[in-house]
C-alpha cells in the first residue's frame, strides 16, 4: 500500500511550529495570505511546548539593566493570555493558549501536525517550489506549494534541503572579528536540555533506578557542578554533549539525557544527600531534548558580537533582543570547564530584517533558531521570545512580497519603513522608531485627562539599607534644581552618589557620568531629608542616580516603583566566569532588580506622565515614559482626543502600560497592575455622545477594537476598572 498523495496550494508554507513559526503564520494570516503551518509533532510552540516547556523567554530576562523591554506584539499576547488562563504555569493549559491563538485564524491558516517534512523541489533559479512530507497519523503524503517559505525548524533543516548557505559550529575569532570567540574554528554547538518536574506528594516515594541510569557521584561530574537543594526540577545545566551532531546522533543524544535525568534523580533521591526529597516522585520528563543550536541560515546581514554589544542600529531593525550572550560549557554535566560566559550589555540590540531571509535561496525565510547570526550572537539571540518577534516581521514581510510582487530581498530594497511602521502597529517594539502612520488620527489631536500623576514617590513604607549601593533610574521631563531623599542614619557620614546619562534612549543603565558629589547626613537616627543637585542635568532623558556604599544609611522604602523606573541593588562581581563589557568606574559592580523603591521628590514637580505622551508616536520607554498614567485617588480615570476637525472613525488601538520588566513566565497575579478590565470609549460630535466600545472583562495590554464608521470630533475613553487602582496607557490609535 502506498499512501494517499495530496498537493495543498498556499500564499506561505512556514515548516516549523515553534513559537516563531506561529507567530509568523498568525501575522500573516491577519494579513490575509493563506498560509499553512507544518510540525513533526503532535503540538506547537518548539522549546516551549507541553513535551518539553521551556520558558519564553526575552530581552528583559537575563541582562538586569534591560528594563521596559518585553517583547510586544503576538508573541507578548500569547504570554499574556498563558498568565490569565494559568497563572500557575500549567503546561496543558498553556498548549490550549497556543491552539486557540492558531485556530483563531483558521479561515486564512491551516495546520498540519505530526507531518515531517522531508523533501524540497526547485525551479530552474533555485527558487523553492514545493516542500513534501508525510503525515503518518493519516497515512497521506503531502506536497506544499507556494511562492514563499519559512524555516523554523530550529535546525534550519529546510534550508539545507534546498541548498542556502548554513554555517554550524564555532567561528574562530578572526571570522568575525569576535572577542569571545575561540581561536580556531571548530563544530562545537551549545549542547541540549531534557527537562523534568517534580511533585511533593505529600507521602514518601521510593525511587528505583533504570539500569541505564548515569551514576552521578562515581562520574566525578559533581566536583565541578551542584545539583541544588529544595529544587528538584531540570537546570540549564544539566546539559547534553555539544560536540555530537545535534541532528545525526539525536538518537543517541536522546538516550544520554534520559541516562543523565535518572542518574541525577537517583542522586536526589538515594544518595542520602536530600533527605528533603523523600516526599517527591518526577512529574514530568520531556520526550525530546530542548535543542538549543545546529544550522545557521546566512542572510544578507549576519548579526555578530559587535552587533550587540555595541547596539549597532540599522535601518532595516524590525525586531530586538537583549538575553545575555549566554555560551555553556561545550560538553555539558560532565564538562570539567565551567565557563558559562554571560555577557551583559549596555541595553538592548537591534535586529535587522535582512537576518530573516536566505542570501541565495530567493523565496525563504528564516525565523527562530536558524536565522543569520554568527554563534557567538547566537548565544543571545536564541531565546524564544526574542526569535518570535523575527517571526513576526517575517509573517508582514510576507504579506508584502504578495502585494508589491517582490521578493524578501525586494522587500528590504523597497518596503522597510512600510515594513517597519506595519509592525509598529501590531505593538512591535522597534528600538528608538516612531509612529508616523498617516493612518493614526491620533497623532495630530489634542489629548485632555481627568488627572496626571508626578514622578514622585513620597508615601513611607518601611526602610531600604543602602547595602553595597543602590542606583535609581529615573525620567527627567522638565528642568529641577534638586532631587530630594529621604534617609537616616546611625552615624555621621558622607552620602557619595554618581549620576549617569545613558548613551541610548533605549537605555537604563550607567554609561556616561555627568555628575558626582556627596552629602553629610546627621548620624541622630531620625528620617531627614538629602538633596541632590540636578539643575546640570538637561530634561528629556533618563538619569541613573547610583548611591555608593555606605553600612550607616538606610532610605524611606515606598511600596513600588512608578511605571517604567526602577531601583536595582549593587553587588560586587565576585564571579570570574562572569563577563562584562562595561569599562567605566562601576565596572566591578553588578545589578539585580528591586521590587520596591525608595521615596523621592524633586522641588520642581517632575510631568513624566504628561497626557500627549499617549499620542507622541513612541509605544515604549524611550527617552522618558512615553506613557499617561493617572493621578492616584482618581476613580474614573478619562481621556479624551479632540480632532482639529470633525473625522470619520471606525477603529481604535489602545496599549495599556503593563510593567514590561517583569519576568511574564513567573507572573502569577493572572491581571497587570495598571491595566482596565472594564473601559469604554465614546465617540462625541457637537457634544452628542455615541458609544462604541463596552469592555468588561479585558486582560490583555494591546486591545484593537473596530465599530461602525462614524463623523466624530472628540472620543473619550473611560476607564472604570483598574487593576491597582490608577491606570496606565502608553499608546492610543484611532483610525478612519
Amino acid at each position: 500500500m502506498r499512501f494517499e498523495e495530496k498537493q495543498v496550494y498556499a500564499d506561505l508554507v512556514v515548516v516549523g511550529a515553534g513559537m516563531p513559526g506561529m507567530c509568523a503564520a498568525i501575522q500573516a494570516a491577519r494579513e490575509g495570505l493563506d498560509v499553512v503551518l507544518i510540525n513533526d509533532r503532535g503540538c506547537v510552540g518548539g522549546n516551549c511546548s507541553q513535551e518539553i516547556f521551556v520558558t519564553c523567554a526575552g530581552a528583559p530576562d537575563c541582562s538586569p539593566l534591560n528594563i521596559n523591554s518585553r517583547e510586544g506584539g503576538i508573541v507578548e499576547a500569547i504570554r499574556e493570555e498563558t498568565v490569565y488562563r494559568t497563572p500557575e504555569r500549567n503546561r496543558f493549559i498553556q498548549d490550549t493558549v497556543f491552539m486557540d491563538a492558531l485556530l483563531n485564524e483558521k479561515e486564512h491558516l491551516k495546520l498540519y501536525l505530526n507531518t515531517c517534512i522531508d523533501s524540497a523541489e526547485l525551479d530552474e533559479n533555485g527558487r523553492i517550489k514545493s516542500v513534501s512530507g508525510t503525515q503518518n497519523t493519516t497515512e497521506t503524503r503531502y506536497t506544499f506549494i507556494a511562492p514563499f517559505f519559512v524555516d523554523d525548524t530550529g535546525d534550519g533543516t529546510l534550508a539545507a534541503m534546498a541548498g542556502a548557505d548554513f554555517m554550524i559550529g564555532r567561528e574562530a575569532k578572526s571570522t568575525f572579528n569576535e572577542k569571545v570567540a575561540p581561536d580556531k574554528a571548530d563544530s562545537f554547538v551549545i549542547p541540549s536540555t531534557l527537562t523534568f518536574f517534580s511533585k511533593d506528594t505529600g507521602k514518601p516515594v521510593e525511587f528505583v533506578p533504570p539500569a541505564f541510569a548515569f551514576d552521578i557521584a562515581a562520574s566525578g561530574a559533581l566536583k565541578y557542578r551542584k545539583i541544588p537543594h529544595n529544587n528538584f526540577n531540570f537546570q540549564w545545566f544539566y546539559e547534553g554533549d555539544g560536540a555530537k551532531d545535534q541532528v545525526k546522533d539525536r538518537e543517541e543524544i536522546i538516550q544520554y539525557h534520559r541516562s543523565l535525568v535518572y542518574g541525577i534523580w537517583n542522586h536526589i533521591k538515594n544518595s542520602g544527600e536530600y533527605p528533603e526529597s523523600k516526599n517527591y516522585d518526577l512529574e514530568f520528563v520531556g520526550l525530546i531534548p530542548g535543542m538549543r543550536e545546529y544550522r545557521r541560515v546566512c542572510g544578507d546581514v549576519i548579526l555578530t558580537e559587535n552587533d550587540l554589544v555595541n547596539q549597532n542600529e540599522f535601518e532595516d531593525t524590525v525586531a530586538h533582543g537583549g538575553w545575555n550572550i549566554d555560551l555553556h560549557a561545550i560538553r555539558g554535566f560532565f564538562d570539567d570547564d565551567l565557563i558559562n560566559r554571560h555577557i551583559n550589555f549596555r541595553g538592548i540590540y537591534s535586529i535587522p530584517y535582512r537576518c530573516s531571509y536566505s542570501r541565495n535561496v530567493e523565496n525563504l525565510f528564516m525565523c527562530g533558531r536558524c536565522m543569520s547570526t554568527s554563534h557567538v550572537a547566537f548565544g543571545s539571540t536564541r531565546v524564544a521570545a526574542t526569535l518570535s518577534t523575527l517571526g513576526q516581521a517575517v509573517g508582514m514581510a510576507a504579506a508584502i512580497c504578495k502585494e508589491k510582487q517582490t521578493t524578501p530581498r525586494g522587500v528590504y530594497e523597497k518596503y522597510t519603513r512600510e515594513l517597519q511602521q506595519r509592525l509598529l502597529r501590531e505593538d512591535q517594539l522597534i528600538p528608538g522608531l516612531k509612529n508616523e502612520d498617516p493612518r493614526d488620527l491620533a497623532l495630530s489631536a489634542q489629548v485632555e485627562v481627568s488627572s496626571e500623576a508626578m514622578l514622585e514617590l513620597t508615601k513611607q513604607e518601611g526602610e531600604i539599607e543602602i547595602g553595597a549601593g543602590l542606583m535609581l533610574a529615573l525620567p527627567f521631563t522638565n528642568a529641577a534644581r534638586q532631587l530630594i531623599l529621604t534617609c537616616r542614619s546611625d552615624a555621621d557620614t558622607q552620602l557619595e552618589y554618581i549620576i549617569f546619562k545613558p548613551f541610548r534612549g533605549y537605555n537604563f543603565g550607567p554609561d556616561e557620568e555627568v555628575a558626582s558629589g556627596s552629602i553629610p547626613v546627621s548620624g541622630n537616627g531620625s528620617m531627614q531629608d538629602v538633596i541632590i543637585p540636578v539643575d546640570m542635568l538637561a530634561p528629556g532623558s533618563y538619569y541613573m542616580i547610583a548611591l555608593k556604599e555606605n553600612e550607616h544609611i538606610a532610605f524611606a522604602r515606598a511600596e513600588e516603583a512608578l511605571p517604567t523606573t526602577i531601583l536595582y541593588n549593587r553587588y560586587r562581581n565576585k564571579q570570574e566566569t562572569i563577563w562584562n563589557y562595561y569599562t567605566m568606574s562601576m565596572a566591578e559592580y553588578f545589578y539585580s532588580r528591586h521590587e520596591d523603591c525608595i521615596c523621592y521628590r524633586f522641588d520642581t514637580p517632575q510631568r513624566a506622565y504628561k497626557p500627549e505622551n499617549v499620542v507622541n508616536g513612541y509605544n515604549r520607554a524611550y527617552f522618558g515614559t512615553n506613557m499617561w498614567f493617572s493621578a492616584e485617588g482618581d476613580e474614573k480615570p478619562c481621556l479624551t482626543l479632540k480632532f482639529n476637525e470633525p473625522k470619520e472613525v471606525s477603529q481604535v488601538q489602545i496599549t495599556f502600560g503593563i510593567n514590561n520588566t517583569t519576568k511574564i513566565y513567573f507572573y502569577t497575579k493572572r491581571l497587570f497592575k495598571h491595566l482596565s478590565r472594564k473601559y469604554k470609549v465614546y465617540g462625541l460630535l457637537n457634544g452628542k455622545e455615541t458609544l462604541l466600545v463596552d469592555v468588561k472583562e479585558n486582560h490583555l495590554k494591546f486591545n484593537r477594537h473596530q465599530f461602525t464608521p462614524g463623523v466624530y470630533d472628540s472620543l473619550r475613553f473611560e476607564f472604570e476598572e483598574n487593576h491597582g487602582g490608577q491606570v496606565a496607557i502608553q499608546e492610543i490609535r484611532a483610525e478612519a
